[in-house]
């Protein structure tokens, strides 16, 4: 099995020195290996990788993510259990102790499902407890959007794949509607860092939240604003943030300002900026 301080070496002084974000380096690998075997399989005609693990390895956002999540296509839920069994499997082949842990929910629309490593975080020297869970979620959800998926090639920490992703544009639009419909902090972050590059879709905006135009984006965005707390929101992803150097060139003025701001607090105007800049 790998050694933690072989993938330190693929990072930056600032996140190999923190030992808060040793977990996450971890996790980011095995997260690069199943999506590096999944390439290889049948299931990829059936899924386009999203979310912010999408965000991470390709667009070089300066967060970790926490899940792999996909968008599906004609995916079955047995089929995606077949699939999940096959990237245990490879975990094991790969020396890690992998163990599914599923939980129905007839709430959830995705399929998911969680793969529990136990005592990994222990047996790396990371906690002097051996229960401390450790765990990575596979979802997949049919966005109800046709779009043509574009393979991309993720090349990083020594792995490099094709894989297929939303066009940007979609990719942008999915989080959008991912901050409007949950409002999790992480994902102001990450609409933020795309707004700063990349226009959205207005037809899948319209299709989901009947947001046709700009207009109509900036207003949403305005109006759930006056309700939210964005500080309160930074703690949701606050420790998995780091400021990437490779990436630094992709940041926008604003939020290289706001990197200097203790605990990364996110503001209000931060957001606004974004929107008013690529919203024009």
């Amino acid at each position: 099995m790998i050694r933690i301080d072989d993938l330190k070496n693929f990072y930056p002084p600032l996140v190999r020195e923190n030992p808060m974000h040793y977990r996450y380096i971890i996790k980011e690998y095995i997260q690069l290996l199943i999506l590096d075997y999944l390439s290889t399989t049948q299931w990829v005609k059936k899924i386009s990788l999203i979310g912010g693990t999408c965000l991470r390895l390709l667009k070089g956002i300066d967060r970790f993510s926490e899940d792999l999540d996909f968008d599906c296509k004609e995916l079955s839920k047995e089929e995606f259990m077949l699939m999940t069994d096959d990237i245990i499997s490879l975990l094991r082949r790969n020396g890690f102790k992998a163990e599914p842990r599923d939980r129905g929910n007839i709430r959830l629309k995705a399929f998911r499902r969680n793969i529990h490593f136990p005592e990994l975080l222990f047996n790396f020297g990371l906690t002097g407890h051996r229960e401390e869970r450790f765990l990575i979620t596979v979802k997949a959800e049919d966005q109800k959007f046709a779009y043509i998926p574009v393979l991309a090639n993720i090349r990083l920490n020594g792995f490099f794949f094709p894989f297929p992703v939303p066009p940007d544009a979609i990719l942008c639009s999915m989080k959008v509607s991912a901050m409007i419909s949950r409002q999790k902090g992480r994902d102001f972050y990450d609409v933020m860092y795309l707004l700063s590059q990349i226009n959205p879709d207005y037809l899948f905006l319209s299709s989901k939240h009947s947001i046709s135009g700009p207009d109509e984006l900036k207003n949403a965005v305005t109006g759930m604003l006056k309700n939210i707390d964005l500080k309160m929101k930074s703690r949701d992803f606050e420790h998995k943030k780091f400021c990437n150097a490779q990436y630094a060139h992709t940041v926008f003025p604003v939020e290289k300002e706001m990197l200097k701001v203790p605990a990364l607090h996110l503001q209000v105007n931060v957001l606004q900026h974004a929107c008013n800049s690529i919203l024009k």
